[in-house]
């Protein structure tokens, strides 16, 4: 066996072993390593826009404030930071 055929089977291995669900079609190992990137790229996208939404209304939210001009909602940096480092977190997985 080559060394490529090594990192195939090893590929194939994994994916049986830690990847919840898979493999679900009919495929080689490539193909379903390909088609899961593929699927993972989309999502984390997806959760970046529903994030940076998320911070941006929190964002114009913490500078809202009420009729004595006191700040109804304290957003900091700190809870920002948090959310953008979970999501950096989840991109790297």
């Amino acid at each position: 066996m080559d060394d490529l055929e090594r990192q195939i089977d090893q590929l194939a291995n994994f994916i049986m072993a830690d990847v919840d669900g898979e493999p679900c079609k009919n495929e080689g190992a490539v193909e379903c390593a390909i088609r899961i990137i593929k699927h993972q790229q989309a999502r984390v996208k997806e959760l970046e826009g529903a994030l940076g939404g998320v911070i941006d209304d929190l964002h114009r939210r913490s500078f809202e404030v009420d009729s004595d001009g006191v700040k109804i909602l304290n957003i900091s940096n700190g809870v920002l930071s948090k959310a953008k480092t979970a999501l950096n977190t989840q991109t790297k997985e």
